[in-house]
């Protein structure tokens, strides 16, 4: 982790750790401004494999007196946070002031790191609930899982949505297919399709085929969420139709900006 904050700070120009938080902050801003003109749609925060996600809002005096201390003293696991805390919601408006989508990993991940509770969806309530973020887009990375109703909830937020990656590994197709159906309840014009497949040791048949099988089930999965909405009158087959179209493209189109 060190030698990754190493790196982002170099980029940003800074030769050593700043000395103040002020200086800190201002380094960070750099590097979200570079990343933003290399073309960046957002950032993501992984906190979930190492803490809580709840961020609660700490005053600036008592962060910057923390990270003064912090740089010749360990600080206690308490008062880390809590300057992680500041840095976070920081930076969660500096992403929005950018038009940077904010990314955080709020679900199931791989062990044997990740807390259950530390990932819950729920934590992130004191920041969604902030009026102060109410123009910073926030993506629910894997739906929030194993809380699917709750993360459908958030996404009645204007600035919430919900990305399905990694789903079609926990659930088989109509285990998926109920926890879509719950989003496309709460939230149908919010939901973000995406695979995550990627070259993971333990899959040993590689990314191709590990993309075309999410695809696959989650396309499944889609259709019988949609069709059940449809039967019980919640939507016609039309509004299905264009629903699952926003799912698998046009909402991503719409949150990102791409054409």
């Amino acid at each position: 982790m060190r030698r990754q904050l190493g790196t982002i700070l170099r980029d940003a120009g800074a030769d050593a750790e700043p000395a103040t938080l002020a200086a800190y902050r201002e380094a960070l801003a750099r590097v979200l401004a570079a990343w933003k003109q290399q073309g960046a749609l957002g950032i993501k925060f992984y906190d979930a494999y190492f803490r809580p996600l709840r961020f609660e809002d700490m005053p600036e005096p008592e962060t910057a007196q923390l990270y003064a201390r912090g740089r010749s003293t360990p600080l206690s696991v308490a008062d880390y946070r809590r300057l992680q805390d500041h840095l976070a919601r920081w930076m969660f408006l500096e992403a929005g002031r950018l038009s940077l989508t904010v990314h955080v990993h709020s679900s199931h991940g791989v062990p044997p790191w990740l807390e259950l509770r530390d990932a819950d969806v729920r934590n992130l309530e004191p920041v969604l609930t902030d009026p102060r973020f109410g123009d910073v887009p926030f993506v629910l990375i894997h739906g929030g899982a194993p809380l699917h109703e709750e993360a459908a909830y958030l996404a009645l937020k204007p600035n919430v949505w919900i990305d399905l990656s990694a789903m079609p590994f926990l659930y088989p197709v109509p285990d998926l297919a109920t926890a879509y159906r719950r989003y496309l309840i709460f939230a149908p014009g919010k939901l973000l399709y995406s695979t995550d497949a990627g070259n993971y040791p333990g899959v040993p048949v590689g990314p191709e085929v590990q993309h075309l099988a999410i695809a696959r089930a989650a396309r499944e999965a889609l259709y019988l969420a949609l069709a059940g909405l449809v039967r019980d009158g919640v939507l016609t087959r039309d509004q299905a139709v264009a629903t699952g179209e926003g799912v698998l493209a046009g909402n991503a189109r719409r949150q990102y900006g791409l054409r």
